[in-house]
């Protein structure tokens, strides 16, 4: 399955992340991609820009750098996240490691900046 990168957003890498930024109608968009990835099965793979997103019911140690594997529900909660910063119900930059949700922590971690104004409450 292939995800639609919202136009305009850009996917920015960091030695130990790569982190979405874009306006909040952009970010709310990338939630509702990032959701749809709740309709694959253990071990299905999908696509985003240039990032590979699997569900697996393991944290890996190590993927390759691209490769980021979470529990199917894991998914769900990061759109969750991304969406809440799209409301500055969250702070921006918003890295999914910060939440605290996996133990052990990622170790390519996904993220969001918001870029202008957020979304009305």
């Amino acid at each position: 399955m292939k995800l639609n990168l919202p136009n305009g957003i850009e996917i920015n890498e960091f030695e130990d992340k790569f982190r979405f930024r874009g306006t909040a109608d952009q970010i709310q968009q990338l939630s509702v991609e990032l959701r749809k990835i709740k309709n694959l099965s253990n071990g299905e793979k999908c696509r985003l820009g240039k990032l590979t997103l699997i569900v697996s019911d393991e944290v890996p140690d190590f993927n390759a750098k691209s490769t980021i594997q979470l529990p199917k529900h894991a998914w769900n909660i990061m759109a969750s996240k991304f969406s809440e910063v799209a409301y500055n119900w969250e702070e921006s930059p918003f890295d999914f490691n910060t939440c605290g949700y996996l133990q052990p922590r990622l170790e390519i971690d996904l993220g969001v900046e918001l870029i202008g104004e957020p979304n009305q409450r």
